[in-house]
């Protein structure tokens, strides 16, 4: 009966040690972060562009320790200088885990669902139910993130 009890308490102990908050806010810094590391991720995957954007939508976060996992939906577009259609782009959901070193948010990691007949299966092993009927939404009009990537590309149109 005693192993039992230190047993309990044991376990009572390590998860109280492990705490998860959920919905973390993220600052601008945090967000700017994920757009730098997916346009710096796809910089040699697609066609030339003169320059590269990058927009998402937040479906939620956790911390755990001194990490964030952010659960979210990318547009990621590529535009040349006197067009304002897209070159080259993806648009899907994504899980990204940062990390915040003195005031610095890195990218740990970048994980994206597999294509083909193997999408649906890995949207639902990385996303949780809450966000899953969410992101089948947004797949088909790209979380409607298009006025917004198209605001970046008018800005950077205006300053050259």
């Amino acid at each position: 009966m005693k192993q039992i009890l230190i047993l309990i308490f044991s376990i009572l102990l390590l998860t109280s040690c492990s705490s998860i908050a959920e919905n973390v806010e993220l600052d601008e810094s945090a967000n700017e972060a994920i757009s730098n590391y997916i346009i710096n991720h796809y910089k040699g995957v697609y066609s030339s562009a003169d320059k590269s954007f990058e927009v998402h939508k937040v479906y939620g976060s956790t911390k755990t320790g001194d990490e964030i996992s952010v659960y979210m939906y990318s547009l990621y577009g590529g535009f040349n200088k006197n067009s304002e259609n897209i070159v080259n782009g993806h648009s899907l959901p994504a899980v990204v885990v940062l990390k915040q070193v003195e005031g610095t948010y890195t990218v740990t990691s970048y994980k994206e669902p597999k294509d083909g007949e193997e999408n649906s299966k890995s949207i639902k092993s990385m996303f949780s139910k809450k966000y899953q009927n969410q992101i089948w939404k947004d797949i088909k009009n790209s979380a409607n993130l298009h006025d917004k990537l198209q605001q970046k590309v008018k800005q950077w149109q205006a300053s050259l």
